[in-house]
């Protein structure tokens, strides 16, 4: 597992500006689709400016080569009660939110779908990607709250979840700010990327279970966000991992740890002047339990040679 930490001279604004970027659809007419309780619709190559999405007890509803809103301000409120599912393949979905009222409702985003959330994901129990299938949204927020990720999908959202699952070919998370996930189980390439957008913004993650070395968790910050947190002694930046809290004082030049499972990595921020930072001295510390060990070790291997003696 690498961890990276990545320093763009880009500005807070650019950074939020690119956080939802739109395409463009001919829009038609407004249009509300609704599904009884318990029933079930299809919907091919349709294109529709704004409406409603509602999804009754059971009921379910699936899109296929569609798109639903555009850029132009066209946005679908979509409604989901209990074991509802709502189904998006090759299809684009605009949304100021998307909200379940009940439990076990499932959202699959599907072979090159994509769905944009102007606002929040609340409560849909599931979420499942796959196909080079694109989520955007700027919260998703769930109790006992499930995301599967597989081929190529991305995610692009706040977290606030209990479990995250990511394998099947190359699958990537960015975190537009502070997220956090009780559970992460990593299969494959996959990686994370926290965008860090305020002093203080953190990657809570309470478990993480890596199969293979293949996942890498990226840092994102910018020159306006360090030179604000050494203005604010006593700031903090900081990430979760293996449910050890990891923050740094920043007072001038700054210190950043980073603590799993394996050990402490440490790195330095520099400050260059003129708005330049430099990244120095990646290093990775035993935990005091290895250090032990290693004690034990030569300890052992002095008694033998002194025997020998």
């Amino acid at each position: 597992m690498k961890i990276n930490l990545i320093h763009k001279k880009l500005s807070k604004s650019l950074l939020l500006a690119s956080a939802i970027s739109v395409l463009s659809f001919t829009s038609i007419h407004a249009t509300d689709f609704i599904v009884p309780d318990w029933s079930s619709d299809n919907f091919s190559n349709r294109t529709e400016s704004n409406g409603t999405i509602r999804l009754e007890n059971g009921a379910e509803i699936y899109f296929n080569d569609s798109a639903l809103g555009n850029n132009a301000g066209g946005r679908f409120s979509v409604w989901m009660d209990a074991a509802a599912r709502l189904e998006l393949t090759r299809t684009t979905l605009y949304s100021d939110k998307i909200d379940s009222n009940g439990s076990y409702t499932t959202l699959f985003v599907m072979n090159n779908a994509v769905c944009f959330v102007d606002n929040v994901v609340s409560n849909v129990h599931e979420l499942r990607m796959n196909g080079n299938s694109i989520l955007k949204a700027r919260i998703y927020r769930g109790e006992d709250s499930f995301i599967e990720m597989s081929d190529f999908s991305h995610i692009e959202a706040r977290l606030d979840i209990n479990y995250l699952v990511m394998h099947n070919a190359t699958t990537s998370w960015t975190s537009i700010g502070s997220s956090k996930l009780e559970y992460l189980y990593s299969y494959g390439n996959s990686s994370i990327e926290l965008v860090m957008t305020s002093v203080g913004d953190a990657l809570n993650i309470g478990r993480i279970y890596s199969y293979g070395d293949a996942l890498s968790i990226n840092i994102n910050f910018t020159d306006d966000l360090i030179e604000e947190a050494i203005a604010n002694t006593g700031g903090t930046f900081g990430f979760h991992m293996d449910n050890v809290i990891v923050t740094s004082l920043i007072s001038g030049d700054v210190e950043y740890t980073v603590r799993d499972s394996n050990g402490t990595y440490k790195w330095d921020v520099i400050d260059l002047g003129g708005g330049n930072f430099d990244i120095t001295n990646f290093t990775l510390i035993p935990e005091p339990t290895t250090y032990a060990a290693i004690f034990g070790v030569l300890a052992f291997g002095l008694a033998i040679y002194r025997r020998r003696k």
